[in-house]
């Protein structure tokens, strides 16, 4: 959330109270704190698969090297209603779009692109959720002007029985 006591140094963004409507993320650009592109994907609208319990199913991107915005959840803008998510692959044999999400670090800034703005999210952090049972991410509340980066957490090879979530509050919001 937007604190109007923030100070912005030269690398990082001052806070923004201006508007921006909720739509669809196009572009997802992660830097550390200096500016060093970390990671850098294109977002596309996808919807979680619903499994006859009617709970929400895994969430598998059509494309390795693209990002999915998981249209059940908050669309971002400013202020959003919750928790936006967007999952992506982490692969070990080919390039895929969060490849390098374990490298995100607390303090880290996630620019989102959308349609109708720029968002810019500074990582809270990272956890991770078993994939089944208990404690899944479907456990996690939604929170008002969060961000939330989803890919596997491998353990053993190709095996993951984990994601790996980074979080991100909203610390500023321009139109486009």
């Amino acid at each position: 959330m937007l604190q109007p006591t923030e100070s912005a140094s030269p690398t990082q963004p001052k806070p923004v109270k201006q508007a921006v409507n909720p739509s669809e993320p196009t572009w997802l650009i992660i830097t550390t704190p200096h500016g060093k592109v970390v990671l850098q994907t294109p977002i596309d609208p996808m919807a979680a698969p619903i499994n006859p319990d009617n709970t929400w199913g895994k969430m598998d991107p059509l494309a390795w090297n693209r990002a999915v915005w998981e249209t059940q959840s908050a669309k971002p803008g400013y202020p959003s209603p919750g928790t936006s998510a967007i999952y992506g692959h982490k692969c070990h044999h080919h390039v895929c779009s969060f490849d390098e999400l374990t490298k995100v670090r607390k303090g880290y800034l996630i620019k989102l692109v959308t349609l109708t703005g720029v968002l810019t999210y500074r990582a809270d952090g990272s956890a991770q959720y078993p994939k089944e049972g208990e404690g899944t991410l479907s456990s996690k509340h939604s929170v008002h002007n969060e961000l939330m980066l989803v890919t596997c957490a491998y353990e053993r090879g190709d095996e993951s029985l984990n994601n790996l979530v980074v979080t991100g509050s909203l610390v500023a919001a321009t139109k486009r």
